[in-house]
């Protein structure tokens, strides 16, 4: 029960500022079986045909049936030689996928200069991006604090270099 009021207490907080409607189980089915096929033709089902009948209990689903390979095959065409992806072969063909974990942003989307449009321009990709975003808010004087810090450790490593010939370590 205590997730039900959760829930509850999220959508009511976040109503304020985004139109949001629950998911329904169909919803919730197709995002599960969409990641297998994930670089196929569209199709395989249309989320929106579900009447929004509730869950009322857990219940096990079959939601797709396929065989991932970390790092493909060695027959697979154009395989790159440091083999990042994973091969996922399903009844509706084999999608290859990747994965970008990136923890700092490059300067062309930092806001303000860069204008921080990144997700345009995920969006606008010449292939097919699915993204997701974990953003951990800071306190403006928690990040100026830390900024000030940084600053401070990387004034004292130039000053701790300043006298080796060698001079700072490269990198």
């Amino acid at each position: 029960m205590r997730r039900h009021e959760q829930s509850a207490h999220l959508l009511a907080a976040l109503r304020v500022f985004l139109p949001l409607t629950p998911a329904t189980p169909a919803q919730v089915c197709w995002v599960y079986a969409s990641a297998v096929r994930r670089g196929l033709p569209a199709g395989g089902g249309d989320a929106r045909q579900d009447p929004g009948v509730a869950v009322r209990s857990p219940r096990l689903t079959a939601i797709a049936d396929a065989v991932f390979k970390e790092g493909g095959l060695a027959s697979d065409r154009d395989r790159p030689s440091h083999r990042r992806y994973l091969r996922v072969e399903s009844e509706d063909g084999v999608a290859y996928q990747a994965l970008l974990a990136m923890s700092d942003m490059p300067k062309r989307y930092l806001f303000p200069d860069g204008g921080g449009e990144w997700l345009v321009a995920a969006d606008g990709a010449s292939f097919p991006v699915d993204w997701c975003l974990r953003i951990r808010p800071v306190a403006n004087r928690v990040a100026q604090a830390t900024a000030r810090r940084q600053a401070r450790q990387l004034q004292s490593q130039v000053a701790e270099y300043d006298g080796d010939p060698a001079g700072a370590p490269p990198g």
